[in-house]
């Protein structure tokens, strides 16, 4: 048997349940990250704060994207998914008073996908599920990423909040930011 015919007959051997539910669970932590975040696109466009608006456009697409992989996983192994609970619209849309509000709550889902994530490796790694820990090695790292990116916009709009005229700074570079990440 052949590398690619192992990985097919591996990959349709089903989680065990605790691995199936924290996978599904996953997908829908990633799909409320993205609509919050895309609903922050909207509140920032209201704002005229374009650049930022832009950003957070793209980090809820690139969240969508997160979850829909999960999905595609567990729809791989062989089960159905499910997303289980979209607790976004149980919040308010409109919820942040300025921008700082909304990098604080940024930084907060990127800190809550990592620690999901990290527990999900421990589980695979309790159940010696090889294939779920390969998939989700990549997502360690780009997650160890991600927060860092969102401490440091974090950090800048704690300076910059003192001004609006700083925030207008923040997002022009964000904007920019935005613009070369979709060039590429």
């Amino acid at each position: 048997m052949g590398i690619i015919e192992e990985f097919e007959r591996m990959s349709a051997v089903r989680f065990s349940g605790k691995l199936y539910q924290s996978f599904c669970r996953q997908a829908t932590v990633e799909m409320n990250a993205s609509l919050v975040l895309l609903n922050a696109s909207y509140w920032c466009s209201n704002r005229n704060y374009s650049g930022l608006a832009k950003y957070f456009r793209a980090e809820s697409a690139e969240e969508r994207h997160h979850s829909l992989q999960f999905l595609d996983f567990v729809t791989l192994r062989g089960q159905f998914p499910v997303l289980d609970n979209l607790t976004v619209f149980n919040e308010p849309l409109n919820r942040w008073k300025e921008p700082l509000d909304l990098f604080v709550e940024y930084q907060q889902l990127e800190h809550t996908n990592l620690r999901n994530i990290e527990e999900i490796a421990r589980i695979a790694q309790e159940e010696k599920d090889i294939i779920a820990s390969a998939f989700l090695g990549p997502y360690i790292l780009r997650q160890i990423e991600s927060v860092s990116v969102s401490e440091e916009l974090l950090a800048k709009a704690k300076v910059l909040a003192s001004s609006e005229r700083s925030i207008y700074w923040l997002d022009k570079e964000l904007g920019k930011k935005s613009d070369k990440e979709n060039d590429s």
